[in-house]
């Protein structure tokens, strides 16, 4: 039986501090990258998605983000990958190890190691258009399992709002439909599109949205992130 499908049919609320010491992980691409980010164009997702946590919880928020990565970047199965367009990491551990022109992205068995964290954040998506149906279904699938095998609970985030002339609505749809039915089995899924249509404020690239919008996404998933600590584990 798969795991249930959320696209936010609940409010929006901010809810108060939880007193525990939960620990939240995230695995992003560009759209998480904030301290890769050097032209202040994309980031800003994971960035607010942290200030909301750190403020109104005591959860241990931790952003592991690296620019242009997608799902089998962080497996075992492929070899290092340097984050040359840029990397975020908040947490000391795993140490970050250098690898051609930048750091080596981590594998998630890595930032897992000696830890059992509460909740897996998989902020994953606009890296996987153009791929093969193939290809994004085996490397979901692997990413899904890791974080369900070694955490209380995983959410996969779908990627969010582009310009239809970068992305076409048909294949925005496809790929959210292909990311739900396949870390769905696994995993809450949560689609980031709704109620942020695509909004660039300073930057034209009808990828990454500006910082307003990304905030709206951020608040968005703070309140799923927010309900899912209300359901016991399964």
């Amino acid at each position: 039986m798969g795991i249930s499908r959320w696209v936010l049919f609940f409010p929006i609320v901010l809810f108060g501090a939880i007193v525990s010491a939960q620990t939240v992980i995230l695995i992003g691409d560009s759209h998480s990258d904030f301290e890769g980010n050097r032209r202040g164009t994309f980031g800003f997702f994971s960035q607010h998605l942290k200030e909301l946590s750190d403020a109104q919880t005591q959860k241990d928020f931790r952003v592991f983000a690296a620019s242009s990565s997608r799902p089998d970047w962080w497996l075992d199965r492929t070899a290092k990958v340097s984050a040359r367009w840029g990397y975020t990491q908040t947490s000391q551990l795993p140490s970050r190890v250098s690898c051609g022109r930048g750091v080596c992205v981590p594998k998630l068995s890595q930032i897992q190691k000696n830890i059992f964290p509460d909740l897996i954040i998989i902020e994953q998506g606009t890296n996987m258009f153009g791929l093969s149906d193939a290809t994004n279904v085996q490397q979901i699938t692997e990413l899904a399992q890791l974080a369900q095998a070694h955490a209380k609970k995983c959410l996969w985030l779908g990627a969010p709002s582009a310009d239809k002339k970068v992305y076409s609505q048909a294949s925005q749809d496809k790929l959210w439909k292909l990311i739900s039915s396949t870390a769905g089995k696994y995993c809450q899924v949560y689609d980031s599109r709704i109620g942020v249509p695509y909004s660039p404020d300073a930057n034209h690239d009808g990828v990454h949205l500006g910082m307003a919008a990304a905030g709206r996404w951020a608040e968005n998933v703070f309140t799923v992130v927010q309900r899912l600590f209300e359901i016991p584990a399964q």
